[in-house]
C-alpha cells in the first residue's frame, strides 16, 4: 500500500472514531406520552421532493412533514422525551385549529426544549390552558409539560413530534432506517409499525435504594444499598450487609454436650474414713511426699477431686494426737515452774 493511501486510510478511521464518539454523546428520547397511541405519519425523508417516503422507504407519511405524529386523545399528558431547559412556550391558540391553520407557526400551542448535546425537541398542537412549564425551567426526561390537543395547523387530535439535531428549524427523522437515519434517537426504537418505548436515557449516579439503576449499568440496586445490618444468622443472606454470606461460622452444628472431657476424679465419690487414718495431710506414714497421682497411683480414699482440698478421719485423727501431746508438755512445765524449794 502507497504511504498516500495509508495516510487516507488514518484519516478515515479517525473520521469514523469521531462519528462513533459523537452518536455516543448524542441525546436520546423516549417517547412524548405514556399511553399506546400509534403513529398516524411519519417524517417525510423526501425533503422537498414529490411524495413522501418514511423512514422505512413506505408511505405512511405525508409531503413535507417534519416530525413524527402520535395519535393521542384530547388531553393525554405530554411529557419531555429528554432531559433539558425549555426554550419556547407558545399558548393562545385554539385548542381545535383546522387544516393550515397559520397559528404558532402551524404547531398551535406548543414547547421546545433544548438538551445537553445542542439538540432540540419541538412537541405541537398542545392544549393552551394545559402547559406546565415556562421558558427557562428545566425538566427531567419524562416529566409532564401539558397537554395534548388540535390547535394549529391540525385536523385532529394528536401530538407532533419534532427533532432539531442543531436548533434552529432544520429538522431531520429521529427513526434509523433504509431511508432514515444511520443512528436511532429513541432509546428504544422497536420494529416497524411499532412506537418507540417510554425508557429514558440513563444519567449515571450514585446507586440507591429506589429500584432503578442509577449508575447504567444495566444493574438494578445492586453493591447492597439496599441492605440493612443486621446480626448475621444462617439463612442464606448477608444479614450484615459486608458483602459474605452466612460468614462467622453462624451455620457450624452447636458443640456436642456429650463429647466434652469430664473433670479429673470421681465428682460423685464421698468422703470415708480409712486404714490410713492419722496421716497428716501431704504426707505419707513415714512422713514423707505420697507419690504423684498422675504418676499412676489412684488418688486415695477420703481426697475429693484431684487437688486434695477435703482430708479424711486419718488426718483429724494425726491433728488431735498432736494437739494432745502440746498440751501435756505444757502441762509438766508449769508442775516444774510450782515445785518447793528445798
Amino acid at each position: 500500500m502507497s504511504r498516500r493511501r495509508s495516510r487516507l486510510a488514518a484519516l478515515a478511521s479517525i473520521a469514523a472514531l469521531s462519528l462513533t464518539a459523537g452518536a455516543e454523546a448524542q441525546t436520546r428520547f423516549r417517547r412524548p406520552y405514556d399511553s399506546s397511541a400509534g403513529i398516524t405519519a411519519g417524517y417525510d425523508t423526501n425533503g422537498a421532493a414529490a411524495g413522501c417516503a418514511d423512514y422505512a422507504c413506505r408511505d405512511n407519511c405525508y409531503d413535507n412533514h417534519t416530525g413524527t405524529d402520535f395519535g393521542v386523545p384530547m388531553d393525554t399528558p405530554i411529557v419531555a422525551g429528554a432531559a433539558g431547559t425549555v426554550v419556547t412556550v407558545t399558548t393562545g391558540c385554539p385548542d381545535i385549529g383546522y387544516n393550515c391553520s397559520p397559528c404558532g407557526s402551524q404547531c398551535g400551542n406548543h414547547v421546545r426544549i433544548r438538551h445537553a448535546d445542542g439538540s432540540e425537541s419541538l412537541y405541537c398542537h398542545m392544549r393552551s390552558g394545559g402547559m406546565t412549564v415556562s421558558v427557562g425551567d428545566t425538566v427531567a426526561c419524562g416529566q409532564q409539560i401539558g397537554l395534548s390537543a388540535t390547535s394549529g395547523c391540525s385536523t385532529g387530535p394528536h401530538v407532533h413530534f419534532g427533532y432539531y439535531p442543531h436548533g434552529g428549524w432544520t429538522a431531520d427523522c429521529p427513526f434509523s432506517g433504509a431511508c432514515g437515519g444511520p443512528i436511532s434517537v429513541w432509546t428504544e426504537q422497536g420494529a416497524y409499525g411499532s412506537i418507540p418505548g417510554t425508557a429514558c436515557e440513563c444519567a449515571p449516579s450514585a446507586e440507591v435504594c429506589n429500584g432503578r439503576d442509577d449508575d447504567c449499568d444495566g444493574e438494578v440496586d445492586e453493591g447492597g444499598v439496599c441492605c440493612t445490618p443486621s446480626d448475621e444468622v444462617c439463612n442464606g443472606r448477608d444479614d450484615d450487609c459486608d458483602g459474605e454470606v452466612d460468614e462467622g461460622g453462624v451455620c457450624d452444628p452447636p458443640p456436642d454436650p456429650d463429647a466434652s472431657v469430664p473433670p479429673f476424679g470421681d465428682p460423685d465419690a464421698s468422703v470415708t474414713e480409712g486404714d490410713d487414718a492419722g496421716v497428716r495431710p501431704g504426707l505419707d506414714a513415714g512422713g514423707g511426699v505420697p507419690p504423684r497421682i498422675d504418676a499412676g497411683r489412684a488418688p486415695s480414699r477420703g481426697v475429693q477431686g484431684s487437688c486434695g482440698c477435703r482430708v479424711g478421719a486419718r488426718e483429724r485423727g494425726r491433728a488431735s494426737s498432736f494437739g494432745l501431746g502440746l498440751a501435756l508438755l505444757a502441762l509438766l512445765l508449769a508442775r516444774r515452774r510450782v515445785r518447793p524449794r528445798r
